[in-house]
Formats: structure tokens, sequence, C-alpha cells
């Protein structure tokens, strides 16, 4: 499940994406996971942020950041997993070796086609590859109430 939320409001936006959804063949590796907003009907990736927010996930998943914990090479006592979305592509462009199997040590956990295309060419290993450096909203405090907006993911089991 993935959480939208703004401090400042009480109104928050909830996708869901199933375990199903993910591993249907349009889902992890085909980039357009089916997955529902606030409950309503099953959606297709839109070019709205609902759909930008699920493709930083998915590339997120790609590159192995969820639950990382490989340390941040800039801030000691933080791993990659403990990171916002819109930090980890930045941090990954400027250091490659926080990316796939050096944030994970378990290969499942991150794409291994793209990790070994990587050295050979710079054409796309998975969609999204083009997050890096690239992101869509920079939250910054400051906003309307003084408070910043975020993006917090949190993995449920598919019940």
């Amino acid at each position: 499940m993935l959480n939208i939320a703004d401090p400042t409001d009480t109104a928050n936006t909830t996708i869901v994406i199933s375990y199903a959804q993910m591993n249907a063949y349009t889902g992890m590796y085909g980039a357009n996971p089916h997955y529902t907003i606030n409950g309503g009907s099953l959606e297709k990736l839109s070019n709205d942020v609902y759909g930008w927010i699920v493709g930083d996930l998915l590339a997120g998943m790609n590159y192995g950041f969820p639950g990382s914990t490989t340390p941040v090479p800039s801030e000691k006592g933080k791993t990659m997993g403990d990171l916002p979305s819109q930090q980890w592509f930045g941090i990954a462009k400027a250091n490659p070796s926080v990316q796939f199997g050096g944030a994970q040590s378990n290969s499942d956990y991150y794409n291994t086609y793209a990790a070994a295309n990587l050295p050979l060419t710079m054409a796309y290993g998975f969609a999204f590859t083009d997050r890096l450096g690239d992101v869509l909203i920079h939250y910054q405090p400051g906003g309307p109430s003084d408070h910043p907006s975020y993006l917090q993911i949190t993995i449920l089991s598919d019940s």
C-alpha cells in the first residue's frame, strides 16, 4: 500500500497495489500494475501524480532501495531504505555502488537483468530507469502551514 499524506491536511490518499497485480505480466516487470486509489476501481498507470508515484516505487524496487540496509554514502547513520523516494535516485546517480547488488545482498530484491546490463550499455534495463536524478515533486519545508508534505510507503501483506 502507498499512502500519500500531507501533515497539514486531514485527508490522505491511499494507493493500493495488490500482490497479484504486482506479479501479473503487466505488474513489476511490465511496469504497469493496476492499482486502486482510495478504494476505487482498478486504475491503469497514467501520466499523472499517482502514476509518477507508482513509477517511483517500481524504479526503487528495481534498484533494490526499499528495505535496503546499505549505508548512504553522504549521511552517516542512514541507510538507503531509510530515505524518502525523492532522495534515492539522486544518491544512486552520484554513487552507482548503492544500486542493485549494492543496495541488497539478496538478488531476489532487485532487477538482476538490469544490473547485469548496466556495465554493458546505457540502454534502459527496465521502465523508469530515467528516475536517476529526476523527480517530479521535491517536498520542501516551509509550505503553507510551515509543514513539509511527504510520501510514506508501507508494504502490507496481501490479505
